[in-house]
């Protein structure tokens, strides 16, 4: 009887429909556990496929950031871990730039590489052309917002790429790869409601990255997992998004590394993103208490003060009322 009621359960899970309508969208998107697994995921290298959880999970990240994994904006991968398989979320470059093309302030980027001579000067360059002779060290990305000064980025490729081999970041490849994690790391900055949170699979093979869908959002910190390396690029996709095609990947694999530890911060933006609010409401909610000088300024969850971060997490009821409150037209 226990069997039947949990094989029940299971089944009821994975039919059970999330519909909501992507960014930018007209028509809503239906998602259920089932289709995620039997078309959205990427399997592990050995062939495991995402658990109804973890699919559910995705699910869920997909309303809260509005994003259509069937129109290409985010990929589930997984990768074979040392305690099992993980699966992580992907968000594609398209994205990126759809998103930043929606808002009226948006006034365009320049990005391009950074070649140094052999004398060791350095130089920038639109676009990512590089001749063979020459030595390309890093990526910059300008993107101007109305009303506000350009935000500048500088990455460098050394500094980005992993210490392990991965045609992602293959010395033809590279100057490509790093110019769209300057342009995704300038956008993020620029468009933080828009954007926070959001990482890019180029970005799976920095330093910078995501981690496995344990947590609401995609933290900042710890080291890509290695299965990223697994998804060809698609010749037919310029952005270098990974693709629909699957390959066998040989390259050895570095160990598992330990989830990032959680912060004050980290467990706010957790809490606040899982009850629906942005952290724009949260800022806004800020100012208009008085409570935190500079709030303003702020541009991201791990900006804020962790002793202020600790106190609203102990005052979690009264500050999901508020943020309800100011979501709904102000205090």
């Amino acid at each position: 009887m226990t069997m039947t009621t949990n094989t029940l359960e299971k089944t009821s899970q994975q039919e059970r429909p999330m519909e909501f309508v992507p960014f930018g969208a007209a028509d809503k998107i239906k998602l259920t556990a089932a289709i995620i697994q039997s078309t959205v995921c990427i399997p592990t290298r050995n062939g495991k496929v995402c658990t109804v959880r973890d699919a559910v999970r995705f699910m869920m990240l997909c309303q809260a950031q509005r994003l259509n994994p069937f129109a290409g904006d985010c990929y589930l991968t997984g990768y074979d871990g040392k305690n099992g398989p993980v699966f992580s979320m992907i968000t594609a470059h398209q994205a990126f730039l759809k998103r930043a093309e929606t808002c009226s302030e948006y006034e365009g980027m320049e990005s391009g590489v950074i070649i140094c001579s052999e004398d060791g000067v350095c130089s920038e360059r639109e676009g990512d052309f590089v001749l063979d002779s020459e030595n390309c060290v890093g990526g910059w990305a300008r993107v101007h917002r109305k009303g506000r000064k350009p935000t500048y980025r500088r990455l460098s490729i050394a500094a980005m790429m992993p210490a392990y081999e991965t045609p992602f970041w293959s010395k033809l490849k590279a100057p490509g790869q790093v110019v769209k994690c300057a342009e995704a790391d300038a956008l993020r900055a620029t468009f933080p409601t828009l954007l926070g949170g959001l990482y890019t699979g180029e970005q799976l093979n920095m330093n910078a990255t995501v981690s496995s869908l344990g947590a609401v959002d995609l933290p900042q910190l710890g080291i890509p997992p290695s299965g990223a390396t697994a998804i060809p690029e698609s010749s037919s996709s310029p952005e270098g998004d990974p693709g629909s095609e699957r390959a066998t990947d040989t390259t050895p694999r570095p160990p598992t590394p330990a989830p990032p530890k959680a912060t004050p911060q980290s467990d706010l933006e957790s809490l606040i993103v899982a009850e629906g609010f942005s952290f724009a409401d949260f800022v806004k909610f800020t100012i208009e208490t008085q409570d935190q000088p500079g709030a303003d300024s702020w541009t991201q969850f791990s900006e804020v003060p962790a002793d202020y971060a600790r106190r609203m997490l102990t005052a979690k009821r009264g500050l999901l009322a508020s943020l309800g409150k100011v979501k709904g037209g102000g205090l």
